[in-house]
């Protein structure tokens, strides 16, 4: 009778699975060719909003994004700096000078005003220009590539969160039925219905799974502090709900990557770099040419005087072919930075994309599986009673329906996580940023 009653109360492990807005569905794809069948274009996930809702505060103030706004803001004023290069340039000076008068000597200051506007830089100041324009660029570049890289570190705590949660769910559930089970198997016992050595084991797997509720309450807690450091909320708490998805999105592993790639800020930036050091070469080569400059030049010895100056400065030794041939060098670099960077783009597209197809195709063989797992075990405990099976047999079912249940966590939560990932690394997923001009 109580073994009777333990099914009739226990809660199903999952009770909505058939219902799950993660399993598949007439709308999802359940193979890697259906996943990529579809264009891309025509499907709109639907994202999860607590999600969202995390990525909009973690954005908002976060302080290593606040810090590379800044930086695109200095930026901005270097370029306006750079700008000014080209009007003239206003000198004052003064000579206070010694005078011999009839009533006795007088200090007596001589002002001296110098005005040169550059007519002919050799291409300095457009090299300036070009350097600063790219150079902010790059630190525009630099600020969304802090933004996408903080948004994945949240996704990828959200997700820690949600998984490491879910289990401990399914752990503490598990838990509650095998402390049932003790006191079931313990009446037998009493009764000499069953062997002590049935107690026994019912005791040994309920001590292992509060090994794994302990190690499982571990595994969250630091997942879930790892999120409270992103958002600076130390009293922050996860809701469980499980992300509406009406649709999978279609990721095609070539057309992904060339996303990736057209959008990837850190690529971007190193771009901006690149042709920051092509204009450091032209600077550069520009010291090697005269400076050709207007100039208007006044003062109590000379009065007023204008004309052109030509100016030709060498520095010391060959310093300025060597200046030449380092600013070269930068650009090769910044050239192979770029090669290195699409190679390290290039593996963690594909090594998302694998984990995303791949989870799609197990997830709807899971869900079965747990279905069944729950099935049998519920039918093994039926047939315990009836003497047809043993009561390793029934423990064992009990194991396999938890098993069973974390490999669905596993892969629904691995299947979310990828997805909102290659949603980020190809843009699909705008994420809502403070204006760097601001």
């Amino acid at each position: 009778v109580a073994t009777t009653e333990e099914l009739a109360n226990a809660p199903p492990l999952l009770p909505d699975a058939p219902a799950s807005p993660s399993a598949p569905t007439a709308d999802v794809p359940l193979t890697q060719a259906d996943a990529s069948s579809a264009p891309a274009a025509a499907v709109t996930p639907e994202l999860d909003a607590q999600l969202g809702g995390l990525l909009e505060r973690v954005l908002s103030s976060h302080p290593q994004v606040e810090s590379a706004r800044y930086t695109a803001r200095a930026a901005g004023y270097d370029l306006k700096t750079a700008r000014w290069q080209r009007f003239p340039s206003i000198s004052v000076e003064a000579l206070e000078a010694l005078q011999q008068r009839n009533v006795g000597t007088l200090n007596r200051l001589y002002p001296t005003l110098n005005v040169e506007q550059p007519i002919w830089t050799g291409g300095r100041l457009s090299g300036i220009m070009k350097q600063a324009r790219y150079a902010r660029s790059s630190a525009v570049a630099f600020y969304e590539g802090t933004v996408l890289q903080v948004a994945l570190d949240v996704v990828d705590a959200y997700y820690a969160t949600l998984r490491s949660t879910r289990r401990l769910a399914l752990f503490e559930t598990s838990r509650d039925r095998h402390q049932a089970m003790v006191v079931t198997i313990e009446r037998r016992v009493n009764a000499m219905v069953s062997p002590a050595a049935d107690l026994e084991l019912a005791r040994t797997r309920l001590a292992q799974i509060n090994q794994q509720v302990d190690l499982a309450k571990a595994q969250r807690d630091v997942a879930l502090d790892r999120l409270r450091e992103l958002l600076d909320d130390p009293e922050f708490t996860l809701v469980d709900e499980r992300p509406k998805h009406a649709t999978w999105p279609s990721f095609d592993g070539d057309s992904v990557l060339e996303e990736a790639k057209a959008y990837s800020p850190r690529l971007r930036q190193l771009r901006g770099e690149a042709d920051v050091a092509s204009a450091d070469i032209q600077i550069a080569r520009s010291a090697m040419m005269p400076q050709i400059s207007g100039q208007y030049l006044y003062s109590d010895f000379q009065g007023a005087r204008a004309g052109v100056v030509v100016r030709l400065q060498t520095g010391a030794g060959l310093s300025r072919f060597t200046a030449i041939d380092s600013a070269r060098e930068r650009k090769k670099s910044s050239d192979l930075r770029i090669a290195a960077e699409e190679r390290s783009l290039r593996n963690q597209i594909f090594a998302q994309h694998a984990e995303f197809t791949s989870s799609l195709v197990r997830l709807p063989s899971s869900l079965d599986a747990a279905a069944s797992a729950e099935r049998v075990r519920q039918s093994y405990l039926r047939q315990f009673i009836s003497g047809r099976r043993s009561w390793l047999d029934v423990m064992n079912s009990f194991q396999e329906t938890t098993s069973a249940d974390i490999s669905v966590v596993d892969t629904e939560t691995t299947a979310l996580s990828a997805m909102d990932r290659l949603l980020l690394l190809t843009g699909r997923w705008r994420l809502e940023i403070k204006d760097p001009s601001q």
